[in-house]
């Protein structure tokens, strides 16, 4: 087959690619024809180039589309709350990573970072509540704190029979309880309990 300008133009424009020029390189130990062009998709990371017949034969020519520039990659289009501690070694191998919203260190692989990129356990949590259409943190914090002027929810809700994270307003300290229970009254600030035991005690006596 001849690798025509005309022809590697159409070539790369049914496959996303903004086509350059053809010329011959010494590629590999000889002297080919080769194909510049730049994906459109990824133009930023510049020129790329690859022996005409790779362009035809390849399904992403793009080296950031297909991911065999993985590394870079990774550090471009993961979801922007992931901070990556590990060195990519591998499609296989877990890596290190931070969420930097909820400062949690946990592994996952490359494919999962890459398809899902959704974080830490806790951030899944906040997904799959808020995508099956149960109570989210916002709509819990808004309840909680309307019958409860003196707590404040700092915590992410994850359900009914989950411990979240509360501040008391007023002696300004952080607890954890189950949320059901904080939402029905039974559970509140370890020092606001132990002073209504109290003023209930002293009403008894008189």
């Amino acid at each position: 087959m001849k690798y025509t300008e005309e022809y590697m133009q159409q070539i790369c424009a049914d496959k996303n690619l903004e086509f350059v020029n053809i010329e011959m390189q010494f590629l590999n130990g000889k002297n080919r024809r080769v194909c510049n062009y730049y994906c459109n998709e990824h133009k930023e990371y510049g020129l790329q180039t690859k022996p005409v017949e790779k362009i035809y034969t390849t399904k992403k020519p793009c080296v950031y589309c297909n991911h065999s520039n993985l590394e870079l990659t990774l550090k471009n289009e993961i979801n922007n709350n992931i901070e990556l501690l590990d060195a990519y070694t591998t499609w296989n191998t877990p890596l290190l990573c931070r969420c930097r919203i909820h400062d949690i260190l946990f592994k996952s692989l490359p494919s999962v970072l890459l398809n899902n990129g959704t974080g830490c356990q806790e951030c899944i949590g906040i997904k799959r509540w808020n995508t099956r259409g149960r109570i989210t943190t916002e709509s819990y914090k808004k309840e909680v704190e309307s019958l409860y002027p003196a707590i404040s929810v700092i915590g992410n809700y994850l359900g009914t029979h989950e411990y979240i994270e509360c501040k008391c307003k007023i002696h300004n300290i952080i607890w954890k309880s189950i949320a059901c229970n904080i939402k029905n009254g039974t559970a509140t600030c370890p020092i606001c309990a132990k002073e209504s035991i109290k003023q209930a005690s002293l009403l008894s006596k008189d």
